[in-house]
């Protein structure tokens, strides 16, 4: 007999909302842009949290020294993936191996390839050296165990290497090692290799005709130097003591840089996370409108009911079960919609915010998806809860001679 009640008062929920199709399309309408909205906002703000930590452990040192006009140009590659070149004498790394306080320190070469018959890609060269190298090698190691070796190269995640396994730049091929992973940074469209390598790359580009700063070498300049601090060292008093050093350089500090592009992702976050509120508020308070709204032209139909001896808790359960219905379906629908756009929607405003982007893993997406199907689902039992009061108010009698 339970087993039959439940047939019943499935197909009563069921026939009740196809019998309404406008108030349910609306209805549906409503709580599909809920879940779509809900799951895109949460992945999309997390996505931005993990590209800044992943770029905090990529940036990989304390200070980055860079040639005194030149700021702006290491921030684009870090964050946008522009190329850029700048140099300075290599002898400023060597007297800042002179300061105190400074417990580790490597350069890199910066070097752009061309949109010409000569390169398969115009991208960022960064040449490192393996033996001092503490910022790229960590990061390397994850997916290249042996040691840079001279014509070798290393792709960032974004190259489109198209199943190719030599990249050429300026007339001549270089084997891939291996492609990095994602960071979620401009560095993932640089390609890395050694200094030595560097210097080949460098000849073939003034063959070609290239110009460059005068005077520019790779075996006597640098474009940036890395450095590591020691644990407590007063920061403000070694960068006096390096400029007394080197002179007019830019000394970039990595959690000035993290920092300002975390204030700018958590008032962006704050804004998502508010809109989302307002965007459950909203719903809430449409959905409890409109069961509201349902429930006053249904009080005939509640007191016939009754008159054939449901009881007012099966109009409970039938009126929470219509809300289940669509909401369960409408959440499942929102998120697989979510799903579908994410990566598109989610890359394409990463890149014109210009903050990094690292997608979450696909078991956090899927966590997510649940959690959304989940809390938007039981709304529509918790907002029906008005209604079902509303339908047990009134006498049977006196509800079915309204309106007579």
């Amino acid at each position: 007999m339970l087993k039959r009640n439940n047939k019943v008062l499935r197909q009563l929920a069921k026939k009740n909302l196809l019998h309404r199709k406008y108030r349910s399309i609306g209805l549906m309408l409503l709580v599909t842009l809920l879940s779509f909205f809900i799951l895109l906002g949460t992945v999309f703000t997390q996505s931005m949290q993990n590209g800044i930590t992943n770029m905090k452990d990529r940036f990989g040192a304390d200070f980055m020294i860079v040639p005194k006009n030149y700021k702006q140009g290491m921030e684009a590659i870090l964050l946008k993936g522009e190329p850029s070149c700048f140099y300075f004498s290599k002898n400023v790394e060597t007297n800042l191996e002179k300061v105190e306080g400074i417990s580790e320190i490597t350069s890199q070469f910066f070097l752009t390839s061309i949109s010409a018959e000569c390169c398969d890609t115009p991208v960022q060269l960064i040449g490192i050296d393996p033996e001092t190298d503490f910022a790229v090698q960590p990061w390397i190691r994850q997916v290249y165990d042996e040691t840079l070796k001279k014509g070798e190269i290393i792709a960032g995640s974004k190259i489109d290497l198209d199943g190719k396994d030599r990249l050429k730049f300026f007339d001549r091929e270089y084997p891939i090692v291996a492609q990095l992973d994602d960071t979620g940074t401009g560095l993932d469209e640089a390609v890395f290799t050694s200094k030595e390598t560097m210097e080949q790359m460098f000849n073939d580009a003034k063959a070609k005709g290239l110009r460059f700063v005068e005077d520019v070498n790779p075996t006597e300049d640098i474009s940036s130097v890395l450095l590591r601090i020691e644990p407590g060292y007063d920061r403000t008093k070694l960068k006096k003591e390096i400029r007394k050093q080197v002179g007019a350089v830019r000394i970039i500090e990595a959690d000035e840089m993290i920092g300002s592009m975390a204030n700018k992702l958590e008032n962006m976050s704050g804004v998502l996370y508010i809109l989302i509120v307002l965007f459950w508020i909203i719903h809430i308070a449409v959905l409890f409108l409109m069961f509201s709204v349902s429930a006053n032209e249904r009080k005939k139909e509640f007191a016939i009911y009754r008159v054939l001896g449901s009881t007012k808790r099966y109009l409970a359960r039938m009126l929470s079960l219509e809300g289940l219905i669509v909401c369960f379906f409408c959440a499942v629908a929102g998120t697989v919609l979510a799903t579908v756009s994410m990566f598109p929607i989610l890359s394409y405003l990463g890149n014109e915010l210009e903050l990094p982007y690292v997608q979450i893993p696909a078991f956090q997406v899927i966590k997510w998806i649940v959690v959304d199907i989940i809390f938007v689902t039981i709304l529509g039992p918790c907002t029906s809860v008005y209604a079902i009061f509303r339908a047990g108010r009134g006498e049977t009698y006196l509800t079915m001679r309204q309106g007579d």
